[in-house]
């Protein structure tokens, strides 16, 4: 009974340690990403990323939220999980993503779920690229995407209504321009447009 007891106090002190461990590591891994972190309105990036001198924590980042981390001349990364007045983007609520054509080779933007996985949908629709919005050989049109878990008229990007979300806007081959600029280069606005009951209290 004795090394019942005693064996289950050292069970109990094990999964503890674990549970704080990775809990520390979670913690080590978000502080790594955000003291390398750059804010451009609503949008966020990592220098790190795409960079040879990542450290392990920014590798173990890239692998919890399935970036592809390419070289910075082949690939830049922005997430919002905000939008422009800094509310949490949430399915309860209709935005507008407005821009002009981004000076990169190709660009899309993708909505993912509270989990980082893409949300499923009837219409299977969980990005925009520069080729469906019609803007190959339009360098300075205007462009607009509509996200909503309601049907909306045109460019319509589905999100779960009772979720939060995040957008990536991944740049391939961005100029130099937006590489030496990631602060201040010309990004999309995300603009709440209508809630819910429930979104207009977020």
């Amino acid at each position: 009974m004795f090394r019942l007891a005693s064996f289950l106090k050292l069970t109990g002190v094990l999964l503890f340690a674990v549970v704080v461990g990775a809990g520390s590591a979670w913690w080590a891994i978000m502080g790594a990403i955000e003291a390398s972190g750059v804010k451009n309105g609503p949008w966020y990036t990592s220098t790190a990323i795409g960079s040879a001198a990542s450290d392990p924590y920014t590798r173990a980042q890239i692998a919890l939220t399935g970036l592809l981390a390419l070289n910075k001349s082949e690939a830049v990364y922005f997430t919002a999980t905000q939008d422009d007045d800094g509310r949490p983007l949430s399915g309860a609520c209709t935005y507008e993503v407005t821009g002009r054509n981004l000076a990169a080779r190709w660009w899309s933007i993708t909505a993912y779920g509270s989990d980082h996985y893409l949300m499923h949908n009837e219409q299977e629709r969980f990005s925009y690229n520069v080729a469906s919005l019609g803007l190959r050989f339009a360098p300075i049109a205007k462009w607009r995407i509509n996200v909503s878990a309601s049907e909306q008229q045109s460019n319509w990007l589905p999100v779960k209504k009772n979720d939060f979300f995040s957008l990536t806007l991944r740049l391939y081959n961005p100029s130099a321009q937006i590489i030496g600029n990631l602060e201040s280069v010309g990004l999309p606005e995300i603009k709440r447009v209508s809630c819910t009951e429930e979104g207009a209290a977020s």
